[in-house]
């Protein structure tokens, strides 16, 4: 994992549209559980979901991890949040996605999963 990381780190880094996770081993190993960029969305000209809808129609399978805790049904219901109560997690959230990263991945195919990004990022960049 930690390889495939650094693999993204260095070309995902880049991208002027895309933020890359900061990776810090100061206080032991990453673990390396997920891979989650940010993207930019005043740099792009398209939103999160279609970016993920475009990496899934090249294979490319996405997940999104952060919700955040006041758009959990238990918290609408008891407290009433709505969206804008908590604009900076609101926006975190909808432009975070979780690219794939696991130890059975081959060095082909984050190779291509890189070049789909960059290849989103000429495509549709601001």
């Amino acid at each position: 994992r930690t390889f495939l990381a650094e693999k993204y780190q260095k070309h995902l880094s880049n991208i002027e549209g895309i933020v890359c996770p900061k990776i810090n081993d100061i206080d032991g190993k990453h673990a390396h559980h997920l891979y989650i960029i940010r993207l930019i969305p005043e740099k792009w000209k398209i939103k999160r979901n279609k970016f993920i809808e475009l990496l899934n129609e090249k294979g490319i399978g996405t997940s999104v991890h952060y919700v955040p805790i006041h758009k959990h049904s238990y918290y609408v219901k008891k407290y009433g949040y709505v969206p804008d109560d908590f604009k900076r997690a609101n926006d975190y959230s909808e432009n975070v996605i979780s690219i794939p990263l696991y130890p059975l991945l081959k060095n082909e195919e984050i190779r291509y999963i890189i070049e789909c990004i960059m290849e989103l990022w000429e495509e549709f960049k601001a």
